[in-house]
């Protein structure tokens, strides 16, 4: 395969035709798969650029589909394969607001709601944010906050900051919550430059722009006191800047 390939994975042929059609508009070629072995198989030939994944898929083909189909497929891309193969879940419900970042978590890129595919947050525009922020990861090392460190414990999530490369200090978070997700977004996008937008701020800690701003300027208001926290609890210095934020170890 040459150019940017993409590996469709859903059971629904409908769904993965709409993909495919969106996909080869901007010029991305594509292999469809509607069952995890089939996503393992195509996996181990290579050549994929990113993956497009269902979270409800049948483990074979004509087999019952299964709710944690495409969690227990993302982990065996990233645990045993060990692969960093851009993966964007695409999934029909939400309905545990912990799921996203506990999917991000365990490996996942992004996270689209289908059918509605279109808006601000498309499935073209996850796909060039998927492709960009691996390519910078490559050339920068594949490296990301190497002073910001996560670690789930259960449903929380356990961030430690570094100085020197010694623990300086924890904090304990819900999966669901906004401080956690805003860390999460800082450790990910913390490649060449510590500057994060407020705008990929908003989308990964799922802030409407009416929370974000307050009283609909350009004063932003919800964020407020996370970076406080960020500040007393982690030891985290942050500068602002007309755009959003830029973070730093202690």
């Amino acid at each position: 395969m040459t150019g940017i390939t993409a590996l469709i994975a859903d059971d629904d042929s409908d769904i993965r035709e709409l993909e495919r059609e969106r996909l080869e508009g901007i010029g991305h070629s594509c292999v469809e798969v509607g069952d995890i072995e089939s996503v393992y198989k195509e996996v181990s030939k290579g050549g994929y650029s990113y993956i497009l994944l269902d979270m409800k898929m049948p483990q074979r083909n004509g087999g019952v589909p299964r709710e944690d189909a495409g969690e227990t497929c993302l982990r065996h891309i990233r645990k045993n394969l060990g692969l960093s193969i851009p993966v964007i879940i695409v999934t029909g419900t939400v309905s545990d607001p912990a799921k996203p970042s506990h999917l991000m978590f365990i490996g996942a890129d992004d996270l689209l709601v289908k059918p509605n595919l279109d808006g601000e947050h498309s499935l073209e525009a996850a796909v060039a944010k998927c492709l960009d922020l691996h390519a910078r990861k490559a050339d920068a090392g594949g490296t990301t906050a190497n002073w910001l460190v996560g670690v789930r414990e259960g449903r929380d999530m356990a961030w430690t900051t570094l100085k020197g490369n010694i623990q300086f200090r924890t904090i304990h978070l819900k999966l669901g919550c906004k401080l956690n997700l805003l860390l999460y977004c800082i450790s990910q996008r913390y490649q060449k430059s510590p500057a994060i937008s407020d705008m990929d701020i908003m989308r990964e800690c799922q802030w409407t722009e009416s929370e974000y701003f307050k009283d609909g300027s350009s004063a932003r208001g919800a964020i407020k006191n996370h970076l406080s926290r960020l500040r007393d609890e982690l030891g985290i210095r942050i500068e602002s800047y007309d755009g959003g934020f830029r973070f730093f170890g202690p």
